[in-house]
């Protein structure tokens, strides 16, 4: 058992200090993960103190999970696209479509020479380019630092392997055009 999964295992077991140390240390990544569905910073915060109240009350039902990172961006995801529906009176159904953004993580490197703001920019135009389902990808692997498993169950695909496959494809196609072997 790795250190979250005690921390998780203490927290279950009604450890205040347990689930201070969880809040600490997933409030921020879940916060940047949240905010790329919906831009109302204020809703994101609700959605994120709603989640760690739910999880503190219903603590003791909860099972021991495989990777607490991924119950709770899987668990984020659910409770922004419910609270999306809800304010804009749509049906729940999360459709293949909506909106992902996706920005550099705040301790990104300055571009230190030209030719480097210059690639800098021809990858960001291609990354928009990319559907909200690959950019959601992408900021899971990449910035969440999650497994193609658990990217698969936070996206609800069938195999983990489709989440190899397209974050391979979009790398192959992001190679190809910035021309990088």
């Amino acid at each position: 058992m790795d250190s979250e999964q005690l921390l998780w295992e203490d927290f279950r077991k009604g450890s205040e200090k347990a689930f201070e140390q969880l809040y600490a240390k997933f409030y921020h990544v879940l916060f940047d993960y949240a905010v790329r569905f919906s831009p109302d910073k204020a809703l994101v915060k609700d959605c994120i103190q709603e989640l760690f109240i739910e999880i503190w009350e219903k603590r003791r039902h909860i099972a021991q999970v495989s990777s607490v990172k991924g119950y709770l961006f899987v668990s984020i995801r659910r409770k922004i696209f419910r609270k999306l529906a809800t304010k804009e009176n749509q049906p729940q159904h999360i459709d293949s479509e909506y909106q992902f953004t996706v920005v550099p993580p705040h301790d990104a490197v300055l571009i230190r020479n030209e030719q480097h703001r210059q690639q800098t920019a021809l990858l960001e135009k291609h990354v928009s380019n990319l559907s909200p389902r690959q950019k959601e990808v992408i900021f899971l692997k990449f910035h969440g630092d999650l497994s193609y498993q658990e990217i698969s169950e936070i996206m609800e695909l069938k195999d983990p392997r489709y989440a190899r496959q397209i974050i391979y494809r979009i790398l192959d196609k992001l190679r190809e055009v910035m021309k990088i072997s």
